[in-house]
């Protein structure tokens, strides 16, 4: 009788946890909730229900609750490489960036071939500033990456940043060499040229990203950079309203209508497009410096 009530609970269990990936799937986060705690209540010793009540309250942008839920999936005793790994992605979300290393060190540590982990570490690094950490971390996570474009673009992104610029170019290449039509990857190629001076194959690079992908205001935007320093004025303003005309929210396009405007010797539409700048909340953090 034990054995038959035991296997109908069991069947009840996977039933409703079959329903709870369905309710995720469409989004019905609320009410995956809902009957995951209803199944907690009954019994908590099943990281599976931790796990997905985790991933709902991640969904739904609730990071305290759904770091409780990650740490309760990993006492629970599946304490394994990926579920670190999903602790760390959500501490990372609440910006708290070092606490998120450990988290993906504990991953490594689960799983040396991680090399999921083994980016995000890097994006970590990245951000904190640490640079070589970030290279080391990156290289580390090609070994093992059956298609690291993304690696190969972050690891460029980090050598641009460090003024290492043959190393990010190389590092580029060598991603579009797996991807020829990955647009983030020529965009990313525009920039060191543009760091580099060399205008001219910035506009090439650009131009290739956009006929990739068209709806990104940015590739516009660090398009006509180049041509406002190529004194370029007309083609750059046209760049700009192709930017806006993408994202009319990207108030940094104002500022280089400004700055246009004002080397044209417009004044008045430098006036009005500069106040259209400071209108915003916008920052120069990551902006181009004008010559």
């Amino acid at each position: 009788m034990f054995i038959t009530i035991f296997i109908i609970g069991c069947s009840n269990t996977k039933h409703s946890i079959n329903e709870i990936k369905q309710l995720i799937k469409k989004e019905k986060y609320d009410l995956a909730i809902s009957k995951l705690d209803l199944l907690i209540s009954k019994d908590s010793t099943k990281s599976i229900l931790f796990e997905y009540r985790r991933d709902a309250f991640f969904s739904l942008g609730n990071y305290d609750l759904a770091i409780k839920d990650a740490l309760r999936t990993i006492n629970c005793g599946d304490s394994t490489s990926l579920n670190y790994n999903k602790l760390g992605d959500i501490i990372f979300k609440t910006g708290r960036t070092d606490v998120a290393v450990n988290a993906f060190l504990l991953a490594i540590s689960k799983d040396a071939t991680n090399y999921i982990a083994y980016y995000n570490l890097g994006v970590c690094y990245y951000e904190l500033g640490q640079f070589d950490n970030a290279i080391a971390y990156l290289k580390e996570g090609l070994k093992n990456n059956p298609k690291p474009v993304d690696i190969y673009i972050l690891l460029s992104s980090v050598y641009n940043s460090n003024s290492h610029y043959d190393l990010a170019l190389e590092a580029i290449n060598k991603c579009l060499d797996i991807d020829s039509l990955n647009h983030f990857a020529w965009y990313q190629k525009a920039l060191i040229s543009y760091n580099l001076k060399d205008y001219i194959s910035a506009i090439k690079y650009h131009t290739k990203a956009i006929s990739i992908y068209s709806n990104d205001s940015e590739y516009y935007l660090k398009r006509g950079m180049c041509y406002y320093n190529l004194k370029e004025y007309n083609k750059a303003l046209d760049d700009y309203n192709l930017a806006l005309y993408n994202d009319n929210e990207n108030k940094l396009v104002y500022l280089s209508k400004a700055y246009t405007y004002k080397k044209m010797g417009n004044d008045s539409l430098a006036v009005i497009n500069y106040k259209m700048y400071t209108l915003s909340d916008s920052t120069n953090t990551g902006y181009y410096e004008f010559e």
